[in-house]
Parts: C-alpha cells; structure tokens; sequence
C-alpha cells in the first residue's frame, strides 16, 4: 500500500522521548560534523569531556528523535522507508 494521502494532518497525543549524550554524538558524526577541522567550531557536537567545551546537539537532531514516535504515524500507511525519496525539512 502506498503512502495515504488522507493521512494529512492526523494528530496525535503529546508524547514524551529522552536521549543522550552519546546519541546526539553518534549522530553528529553520522552527518559529518567535525571532519573538516575537528578541533575547531565542530568540536561541541562531537564531545563530551573536551575541557571548557560543552556539547551541543545539531538542530537537525531534533527530527531524527521524533521519528516514527505517536499515533499520527500509524495511519500514513505500509511503505518501506528506505525507498522513500527525501523531497525538503526544515526546523
């Protein structure tokens, strides 16, 4: 079954998600974050013991935390996401 297309704005209940640290870095370096200059302006999205460096999290990581979480999602229908081509996202 393809993609619903009445699945359009479907709510769903407030759900709560944590993570961690080790997961915000994973997914920096997933993407790439710091490979141009590791010690430079990349270096707090790829650390957690750097010595007065505090480590921040990619705005972007904020959809991959969200993914597939509540009801909303149930209802766009059977797909494999792998062949789902990424059209625009934005925070």
């Amino acid at each position: 079954m393809p993609i619903n297309p009445d699945a359009v704005g479907t709510t769903s209940e407030p759900m709560e998600n944590s993570w961690t640290s080790k997961d915000c870095i994973l997914y920096a370096l997933g993407v790439g974050a710091g490979v141009i200059d590791p010690t430079g302006f990349e270096l707090e999205f790829t650390t957690e013991n750097s010595m007065d460096v505090t480590q921040r999290a990619l705005p972007t990581y904020a959809v991959v935390a969200a993914f597939g979480m509540g009801t909303a999602m149930r209802n766009i229908g059977s797909f494999n996401p792998a062949m789902l081509v990424h059209g625009e996202q934005s925070v």
